[in-house]
């Protein structure tokens, strides 16, 4: 019997995982009726978070394959929400996944993360930037974009940050810059909450360009949770907020992870389709 594997970082704040994946999950379901879905979340810490304020208990990835092997699952099929990297890059639940794969008969089989190539961006960037991607000029300084819709992200004096979560050892963004501009679009830029590039880069690269007034920050995450609300547009003063307005730019920002978005959730839906097909 086939069973589905939705892992998941994980979230603590609870209307983001209604909105993100709840839901998700929900549309895994609808659309695969006939095959059990299943959930777990890759940190411990939010798990334990979870429970003790609101006693609800969410598989670890070992304790979810388990309980699929008690369910009479015999192959599997694992979808991430990872935005970039392969599950085989995260080393303990790679371990785990090597450690239970020969117990299912039917195998293990793992679809690829949001992004992936170049098919991946252009459908992704093409859903993003008819959604929310075009800026207007005429709001509050530094207030939150509550609406998705805007004016035209090419005017000249308007520049898109795209915040991903990084990694502290890293100096290389996942988020493959070359690619966005070999799309054609124009004063994008991209940074990263913990490692390369930071805040301080991102402000250089734009400062480069005389004709920037205004800056929208974006958070590129599945989940909008702590770093969106503190470190893209907390009051510290080391905010990516407030870095750019303390340089004098007229900031905004979208407070929405990527699992908001219904088509973002169909491109899931649609690696898993993929990875069924071909096994």
């Amino acid at each position: 019997m086939d069973g589905i594997l939705i892992i998941s970082f994980g979230t603590s704040y609870k209307k983001n995982r209604e909105k993100t994946i709840n839901v998700l999950v929900d549309t895994f379901r609808e659309t695969f009726p006939e095959i059990p879905v299943y959930l777990a979340f890759k940190s411990r810490m939010i798990l334990k978070k979870i429970y003790e304020e609101e006693k609800i208990s969410i598989d670890t990835v070992e304790e979810a394959l388990k309980r699929m092997i008690l369910e009479g699952i015999t192959r599997v099929f694992i979808q991430t929400t990872n935005i970039f990297y392969e599950i085989e890059e995260d080393k303990e639940n790679n371990i785990i996944i090597n450690k239970y794969k020969n117990l299912f008969s039917g195998g293990i089989y793992i679809g690829r993360p949001l992004l992936k190539d170049e098919i991946d961006y252009k459908k992704i960037f093409s859903i993003l930037f008819k959604k929310f991607f075009a800026i207007g000029n005429n709001s509050d300084d530094s207030k939150n974009v509550s609406r998705e819709t805007f004016s035209e992200i090419t005017v000249r004096n308007t520049a898109v940050v795209l915040i991903v979560h990084g990694r502290k050892e890293s100096r290389e963004c996942p988020l493959d810059y070359q690619i966005i501009k070999k799309m054609g679009y124009k004063n994008i830029f991209v940074g990263a909450v913990e490692g390369y590039p930071n805040a301080g880069f991102v402000l250089k690269e734009i400062q480069s360009l005389k004709e920037i007034e205004y800056i929208v920050l974006v958070p590129f995450f599945f989940f909008a949770g702590k770093h969106s609300i503190r470190d893209i547009a907390g009051d510290e003063k080391s905010s990516w907020k407030n870095v750019f307005h303390l340089a004098g730019y007229h900031v905004k920002y979208v407070l929405k992870g990527l699992g908001e978005y219904s088509e973002i959730r169909r491109c899931y839906i649609e690696h898993l389709q993929e990875m069924i097909s071909a096994n």
